[in-house]
């Protein structure tokens, strides 16, 4: 990624990196005619599948009008025809990322009787696989289709999500959603666009809003003392203004900041996994982020305006959160006090975790070469039974989000900043997602 400290934006852009669920993987071939993973055929299809074929086949070069990375393709996989008929899935995946990051929950519930819809975000995908060494022109031009807050990125997120809900209501069976990051602010809004249309909504470490700079780590007294109090809270308040600041500018006023500081890269690693068979890119820019940014708080606005409504109440979705505990790739107060507002109307439908020493990006295994990703199976047999029967994920204990996220900046310099061990009731602690 690009240095800079204009602004202080390095340190955000280190952290956006993290943030916005990079990194998929595998071969990055040239586009095919037809992204649907069953073979195109005379025979008789489902409306879903037809309103699908219409978007991402009929009219693909209108939705994508460039190359497109293989794994990066839409997908509809169709219901092991050995079981019975369930419903249909639809996820979406991470900024800069691909449909690649649910190859593997896709074919875990095809298995069970979904129909799985995995479609690409707009303007991501680009072909061919992006290497080390491309120019600032090749660069470009990998970005040069997402939605940019200065050309109605915002607004060309919130009619991808109508378009998917307008498909999904086709969809027959149990009808459910599902994102990782960016694609987790998609799944949130779809839920509260259209109520009623899911029984049960899956969102992971969903990207809501830019981190903040601190975003685990607030600062803490030294002792108890009222001059180490009021250094902490002077800290804090600092690092949130700078925050607020950082926020504004990106969302708002992008143009000023330098434009050779505008690039947002991922780095070498990138490159190198895009070698080994990422599909995915490497590079985007800060236009292009404040659009996620802005869909990401309006979707939370959306979803606390929703939430007591009549429609919503009358046919509420089930919400499973799931997120990672001091994540550095989405900011955890943001998923936490939405949760909180979406919670108080519907209070037995909706349950927040945290799973402990996993990456943000936790699904895919081409994510991260090498690690084992040892709760995955554990994952995958939670998201069973949340999808199929409602259960929510179990918990074993505590997180310590909250003792590293106390409102240190909401009140008084007498305000009581706990410490990392601090003794706070049980009853204002989130519980962690159990991994085994």
């Amino acid at each position: 990624m690009q240095e800079g400290k204009n602004l202080k934006l390095s340190s955000a852009l280190t952290i956006l990196a993290a943030a916005l669920a990079w990194l998929p993987a595998t071969s990055c071939k040239r586009s095919m005619t037809d992204p649907i993973s069953s073979t195109k055929s005379q025979e008789d299809v489902s409306p879903v599948e037809a309103a699908w074929r219409r978007y991402f086949v009929d009219d693909l070069k209108l939705h994508y009008p460039y190359e497109l990375q293989e794994d990066c393709k839409p997908v509809f996989a169709r219901a092991n025809p050995a079981v019975p008929y369930v419903g249909t899935a639809i996820f979406f995946h991470g900024y800069t990322a691909c449909p690649q990051q649910f190859f593997e929950m896709r074919d875990y519930l095809t298995s069970l009787g979904f129909n799985v819809l995995i479609p690409l975000l707009p303007g991501q995908g680009r072909g061919p696989a992006q290497l080390k060494g491309d120019t600032l022109v090749e660069r470009q031009s990998y970005y040069q289709y997402i939605p940019n807050i200065e050309k109605g990125g915002t607004q060309e997120y919130d009619a991808f999500v109508d378009a998917m809900n307008a498909i999904m209501q086709k969809a027959s069976g149990l009808r459910v959603v599902g994102g990782l990051s960016v694609g987790g602010a998609l799944a949130y809004r779809s839920v509260f666009a259209a109520p009623g249309l899911y029984e049960r909504a899956l969102i992971l470490a969903p990207f809501l809003t830019l981190p903040p700079d601190n975003f685990w780590r607030p600062v803490e007294p030294i002792d108890s003392s009222g001059k180490a109090r009021w250094n902490a809270f002077y800290a804090n308040a600092k690092l949130k203004l700078n925050n607020d600041v950082r926020k504004i500018v990106i969302a708002n006023k992008a143009d000023l900041i330098s434009s050779d500081r505008q690039e947002v890269r991922w780095g070498d690693e990138c490159y190198k996994r895009n070698t080994g068979g990422r599909a995915g890119i490497c590079d985007t820019n800060i236009r292009n982020i404040a659009a996620t940014v802005t869909f990401g708080e309006g979707a939370t606005a959306l979803a606390a305006k929703q939430s007591d409504s009549k429609a919503f109440q009358s046919s509420p979705t089930q919400i499973q959160i799931v997120a990672v505990e001091f994540d550095d790739g989405s900011d955890t107060r943001a998923t936490k006090d939405t949760f909180r507002k979406v919670r108080e109307p519907n209070k037995f439908k909706n349950s927040l975790c945290f799973y402990r020493g996993t990456p943000h990006s936790f699904l895919s295994r081409q994510d991260h070469p090498g690690n084992p990703m040892n709760w995955l199976p554990h994952f995958h047999d939670r998201a069973r039974k949340f999808l199929l029967e409602g259960q929510f994920f179990d918990t074993d204990g505590p997180s310590r989000e909250l003792v590293r996220d106390p409102s240190l900046v909401e009140g008084a310099v007498s305000t009581a900043f706990p410490s990392k061990e601090a003794n706070i009731g049980a009853e204002e602690y989130f519980d962690l997602c159990r991994q085994s």
